[in-house]
């Protein structure tokens, strides 16, 4: 046993053998970058604290909110009939138009404006990608169905990190068939 009282140093006071190791040429750490989500969210707390609003949609937003761009202008209702998804129409165009409200309702935050804007452009790449090859091959309802939720929805509800908007999977699919019904996404064979 040592005891050691009343000792004072200028430096380690060591009771045995040690080795001191001086590390003088550290680099500095590496800082993680931001995800385009987590920069869209910051944007929106700091916009919703400062209450800064404006009464246009972004140019960008305009881009889904219309259909001029697109050759295939069907309805919604039309497209799952000729997919074979009639049992989908009342349900889905319920869900086009609570797209389409929230959409109204925030169009006065350009945060969120760009965030609906990131949601959609996802969903539109993601279903382009993933799901349309799956329809153009014939593949069955039930598979088409399981890809979206898992290339599409889960993904995408994934990227939503603090999720401020209180998104769920139901909004993002009400985001869905928002771009089915004008016309960016299409369910059945070109």
């Amino acid at each position: 046993m040592t005891t050691q009282i009343a000792n004072s140093a200028e430096r380690d006071v060591i009771g045995t053998q040690t080795n001191i190791t001086n590390v003088t040429n550290l680099s500095p750490p590496v800082l993680a970058q931001k995800s385009q989500m987590t920069f869209l969210i910051e944007k929106f707390l700091s916009e919703k604290a400062t209450d800064k609003t404006t009464t246009e949609f972004i140019q960008k937003l305009q881009h889904y909110l219309s259909n001029e761009t697109v050759a295939d202008i069907r309805s919604l209702e039309e497209k799952l009939k000729s997919s074979d998804r009639e049992d989908q129409i009342k349900d889905a165009t319920l869900k086009k138009q609570n797209a389409a409200k929230f959409i109204l309702k925030n169009q006065n935050s350009i945060a969120t404006q760009n965030i609906m804007v990131h949601i959609l452009s996802d969903i539109a790449i993601n279903f382009d990608h993933k799901i349309m090859p799956l329809i153009q091959s014939g593949q069955t309802r039930q598979i088409v169905d399981f890809a979206v939720l898992e290339h599409v929805i889960a993904p995408i509800y994934h990227s939503l990190e603090t999720n401020p908007l209180d998104f769920n999977k139901a909004n993002l699919q009400e985001f869905l068939y928002f771009l089915a019904g004008n016309c960016h996404i299409r369910w059945d064979l070109c």
